[in-house]
């Protein structure tokens, strides 16, 4: 197992899902799927306030298949969770609707350009959801990966000095910003040369986009907050009182 040490952060945070997260489930452990981590600042700010957590909601598209079983079980939360708000995502009314508008062209790509773009919204969106600066928290993030590298995947210790550096998760305030991480995920794919150019499609549907934004991420946060009170009231049915 692998542990964490302690590192505070002040801030707070139907049968159609249950077969898309068995499929889901069974082609990661398969690994006959590879997903790419995209909206980085979403995962992180759902995460609870544990070292573990924020680790485990950052690990979750890295620690694929069996993989996520040499972390600690706080950690396996955090992994669970993270793909638990993948699968909510992808399911959403509003994501499914704002990947119709995507261009043909790009279509395949519709997941990752709202996840990339959402980010992009939350961030520009932060101190309405949350009680601090989002510089203050992703310094903080910062600070807790550079403590505990020897927990992360080679793939993201590799890049980790580059996302520091760069400020990876503040940048997504600015459209560069947004372009940029674009250009990152398109070195990675095959077809890199559809994806380089998808900032239009931000910029063509700016006002949808940000309003649909605005009623889904309001329910996600939501979503979170109930699996977190199932999560405790799973674990009171162990305890003499029983459950809330």
């Amino acid at each position: 197992m692998i542990e964490v040490t302690y590192f505070s952060f002040d801030y707070k945070l139907n049968d159609s899902y249950i077969f898309y997260k068995f499929i889901l489930k069974l082609l990661l452990n398969l690994k006959l799927i590879k997903i790419y981590q995209m909206n980085y600042l979403a995962h992180l700010f759902l995460a609870e306030d544990t070292p573990e957590s924020i680790l485990g909601n950052l690990l979750g598209d890295f620690a694929q298949g069996a993989a996520k079983d040499q972390y600690s079980t706080a950690i396996q939360q955090g992994i669970e969770l993270h793909r638990k708000v993948d699968i909510y995502t992808d399911t959403h009314r509003i994501v499914r609707e704002a990947k119709r508008s995507i261009s043909l062209e790009r279509k395949r790509y519709g997941g990752i350009l709202i996840d990339v773009f959402y980010d992009h919204f939350l961030a520009n969106h932060w101190m309405k959801y949350s009680s601090i600066p989002l510089q203050y928290f992703t310094q903080k993030v910062y600070t807790l990966l550079l403590q505990q590298q020897n927990v992360l995947p080679d793939t993201l210790r590799q890049i980790l000095p580059t996302m520091i550096q760069q400020d990876w998760l503040t940048s997504y305030q600015q459209i560069s910003g947004v372009e940029a991480a674009i250009a990152r995920i398109a070195r990675r794919s095959k077809r890199g040369d559809i994806l380089a150019n998808s900032i239009v499609e931000l910029k063509a549907h700016y006002p949808e986009f940000e309003l649909g934004f605005e009623i889904y991420f309001p329910e996600l946060v939501g979503y979170v907050e109930q699996e977190e009170f199932n999560q405790i009231n799973k674990l009171l049915n162990y305890l003499p009182f029983g459950r809330l």
